[in-house]
């Protein structure tokens, strides 16, 4: 058991808390800074499996508001500590988002794709 699931099961929390806590456990997703909110510029940083397999650029794929806005594609920077990041600005009240790599291979998060809740 993780210390996530042992807040979640003392403290009754769910996936918006963990939204707070900046990160989307054990994806390999974090962002600052948390909570995010509507109209800041937020970091949002990279480490998964499209890292794990070697790719060399990964971009961000997103939009706002359950994919209503349009759709834009970001290339990331790779950080001193391996993982990609980028900043962007945020609108509405959820960032949705994936990850792509040169090559097109996409991490979705297994068809889910990520929806970060923005505060007003």
């Amino acid at each position: 058991m993780t210390i996530f699931d042992s807040f979640r099961k003392a403290f009754g929390w769910n996936q918006r808390n963990l939204q707070e806590m900046a990160t989307f456990e054990g994806q390999g997703v974090t962002w600052d800074p948390a909570p995010a909110k509507a109209g800041e510029i937020v970091s949002i940083h990279y480490r998964g499996f499209l890292t794990d397999a070697g790719s060399q650029e990964i971009y961000l794929h997103y939009a706002f508001d359950n994919w209503n806005t349009p759709v834009q594609t970001g290339k990331m920077e790779r950080q001193a500590n391996g993982d990609y990041g980028i900043k962007i600005q945020t609108a509405g009240t959820a960032l949705n988002f994936c990850f792509k790599d040169s090559e097109n291979h996409w991490d979705n998060n297994r068809g889910e794709n990520w929806n970060l809740h923005l505060q007003s």
